[in-house]
């Protein structure tokens, strides 16, 4: 049976989790406080368009309650990385693969497992979603549908790549076809973890997503109207949220 942690059981730790918990792999989870108690009384619900379950979860806070495992999925925020990469040293053993399934370049160029540029900026184009939802406060299937909107996500998408083109990473066309094909598709009642923090008033991963864009940009002279925009709206939030400390 393969052995795997989860590292950070939120929404994409939390899903990729428990789907490979429900396959049969033995997974366990690593969570604090009041979520960490959650998982503990009452296991992980998923809840999809492709059909709901419910798996029991094996959570810990501390890594050496789990042990070396064959794979550690990493799924912390952007801003934890750090922390949390410092506490991953009793689930490595020999030939443990560590996945990082991470926002950001910054943060992947860093984190446990290295990966290449190019491979990385190709992730940045569905970013657009996040600034988006957030941006506006509604969920995907309200900006698809009114023109003007649709036209600034496809700019957000095309500034990342003419960002990522001038850092000599260019994003694959394959990457900007899957970015708006998956805004296309998602459910129409679908946000963004951004949104999500932005209304729950937490720390916001801005910095890792749009704040990244604007900064290469700059570096590059490049201007990036719709990314210095979304990030503008949203960089007050996010330091209201950081303040209040949650």
């Amino acid at each position: 049976m393969t052995r795997m942690a989860v590292y950070g059981a939120g929404g994409v730790g939390g899903s990729f989790g428990a789907r490979l918990a429900r396959a049969g792999a033995d997974v366990h989870f690593i969570a604090r406080g009041a979520h960490l108690h959650a998982l503990r009384e009452h296991g992980l619900t998923v809840r999809s368009v492709t059909g709901d379950f419910h798996v029991p979860a094996q959570a810990t806070d501390d890594p050496t309650d789990i042990g070396p495992c064959q794979y550690v999925l990493f799924c912390v925020k952007t801003f934890d990385t750090d922390a949390a990469a410092a506490r991953l040293g009793p689930l490595i053993g020999e030939g443990t693969a560590v996945v990082s399934l991470q926002n950001g370049v910054e943060t992947r160029r860093s984190s446990p497992e290295r990966s290449g540029t190019t491979t990385l900026w190709a992730e940045l184009p569905s970013s657009a979603q996040a600034g988006m939802t957030a941006a506006v406060r509604l969920p995907i299937g309200e900006i698809r549908i009114v023109d003007a909107a649709w036209v600034a996500f496809n700019r957000l998408v095309a500034e990342v790549c003419a960002v990522a083109e001038a850092d000599g990473s260019p994003v694959p066309q394959a990457a900007q076809d899957s970015a708006l094909a998956l805004a296309q598709a998602i459910e129409p009642g679908s946000f963004s973890s951004l949104h999500d923090d932005l209304v729950a008033g937490r720390r916001m991963e801005l910095e890792a997503l749009h704040g990244f864009v604007v900064r290469r940009a700059a570096q590059h002279a490049l201007a990036v109207p719709m990314s210095d925009a979304v990030y503008a709206i949203l960089q007050p939030w996010a330091v209201r949220n950081q303040r209040a400390g949650t």
